[in-house]
């Protein structure tokens, strides 16, 4: 199997740039003419049962004790088998011409002089800059746990990651020198407080930070958000200071999903105070969208068979979206067809296909107010258009295969869908453009065909599939709380990732 293109980033700035990601390989290439300017992989980790030569980083050693420590770059984890040298193993095989260590997330600044790309074994987030057609690696930043959302904040220069403890991490775009430790300063007098200036300030200093959690992670970060569930979206929003509800002061909020169903809205940069509790969900929370055209607006969606569209600021929640007839519909008429993967009648049935929400983005068109909404499993893009009596479906573009990913080219008008395809051999991606008619129509675009040529490098044996595509392509589903049959206190069993 010709592994597919499970995430698709553009960069339409001064910088114009389609990165994908394939298993553990990162292609970037120009946006318009579709040259491959450069490629990138991502190490890989040894799978469990197999033992490595030694460990690459000098602070390390073969017999070196298992450390209790949060886990960072070249350090143990506590919570996974070792191999020697103290190696993490995975769960999983090594592909043909990529790894188990998959790239989960890509984002790119405004500007597109960077790159930030998070993989999921190692638990990583890298941070690239881009010029003159290169990848050059600044720096490699392993978190406890893997990364559930990523973000960036004032202007691009700091970088919010959430992971799937439920942290919530802030931390500079480009490292700098590390902050030297604050020393305790000293009371000769013995009189128990010290004289007003730098050193009691210092000292004032150095108390509040015993209160804070330390997880001696070897980098510059601050903990700002914490949730008791597995995070799952990290969205940061703003109002500018003339809109009316932020009374001449541009404010910041960052808003924040996990699998408990909840959606929060805390302030920023007090992130200790928390605003709204968006409640509405009965499944898991993977997607959000703030949509241009409404500011203190918010769509979401997840393992329910709608969408809830929010008033985030004032925590209102204004309506709710049937998904579920429109999915059906898609999946009957392909089942008849033959055109989608082997499944029986009765998964068409209402009920019986889970819904997993995998994607929300803008529809890129100035003149219509809409969201194209993904379904991981279904080969549709659905098309929700807004207007006075609020958000309602309209459309449907059919996919030859299913969807994985959408990069949105908002100035051409176009999208780049990533699929992976139903029968045999089909294409890994598409254009498609929003015409004059006022439809989508499929274009040609020179990215297409280098990335179908640059791809095809990376191949999963067949013993693997099933595995890549529960842990790469369609991850999202396994959020879902299975509840064990007789279980009179609603509980789930759920299989946690790491």
């Amino acid at each position: 199997m010709l592994h597919p293109i499970q995430r698709i980033c553009a960069c339409t700035a001064s910088i114009a740039r389609i990165y994908t990601a394939t298993s553990n390989v990162l292609h970037a290439f120009d946006a318009t003419t579709g040259d491959l300017l450069a490629s990138w992989t991502a190490p890989i980790v040894p799978p469990q049962g197999t033992t490595t030569a030694k460990n690459n980083s000098p602070n390390v050693e073969d017999d070196a004790p298992q450390s209790k420590k949060r886990k960072f770059e070249g350090e143990t984890d506590p919570s996974t088998k070792k191999g020697k040298g103290g190696v993490r193993m995975s769960r999983l095989t090594a592909t043909e011409g990529g790894s188990n260590n998959a790239i989960s997330a890509l984002l790119t600044t405004r500007d597109g002089t960077h790159l930030v790309v998070a993989t999921s074994e190692d638990k990583a987030v890298r941070v690239f800059s881009v010029a003159e057609g290169k990848l050059e690696l600044l720096s490699t930043r392993a978190l406890p746990k893997r990364v559930g959302g990523l973000a960036f904040l004032e202007n691009d220069t700091k970088l919010v990651v959430a992971d799937k403890h439920g942290d919530v991490f802030l931390m500079p775009l480009i490292i700098t020198e590390m902050p030297s430790p604050v020393e305790k300063p000293q009371d000769p007098a013995g009189s128990g407080q010290l004289p007003a200036g730098p050193e009691r300030d210092a000292e004032a200093a150095r108390r509040r930070a015993r209160t804070e959690i330390d997880y001696n992670l070897p980098y510059e970060h601050k903990f700002i958000i914490g949730h008791v569930s597995m995070l799952l979206a990290v969205y940061p929003v703003s109002l500018p200071a003339d809109h009316p509800a932020a009374a001449g002061k541009a404010k910041n909020w960052i808003i924040t999903a996990d699998r408990d169903e909840h959606i929060r809205v805390t302030r920023y940069p007090q992130t200790f105070v928390i605003d709204q509790f968006l409640l509405g969900h009965e499944s898991f929370v993977a997607k959000l969208l703030s949509p241009s055209w409404n500011r203190t607006g918010l769509i979401s969606g997840g393992g329910d068979t709608y969408l809830v569209e929010w008033d985030w600021l004032s925590g209102r929640r204004v309506q709710r979206i049937d998904l579920a007839s429109h999915v059906h519909s898609v999946l009957a008429k392909s089942t008849l067809s033959g055109d989608t993967e082997p499944m029986s009648v009765s998964t068409t049935e209402p009920g019986a296909f889970k819904i997993a929400v995998n994607g929300l983005w803008e529809l890129p068109h100035p003149n219509v107010k809409g969201v194209l909404v993904g379904v991981e499993k279904v080969p549709a893009l659905f098309i929700f258009t807004q207007s006075s009596a609020g958000l309602a479906y309209t459309s449907k573009i059919p996919l030859t295969g299913n969807l994985l990913d959408v990069a949105v080219i908002a100035p051409e008008n176009r999208i780049l869908v990533a699929m992976c395809p139903l029968q045999g051999p089909s294409t890994l991606l598409q254009a498609y453009e929003f015409t004059s008619e006022g439809a989508w129509a499929k274009v040609e675009h020179p990215v297409v065909q280098s990335v179908s040529d640059a791809v095809t490098t990376v191949n999963v044996p067949e013993h693997l599939e099933e595995a890549v595509r529960a842990n790469v392509l369609y991850s999202v589903g396994t959020l879902r709380k299975e509840f064990s049959e007789g279980d009179n206190r609603n509980r789930g069993t759920p299989n946690e990732q790491d």
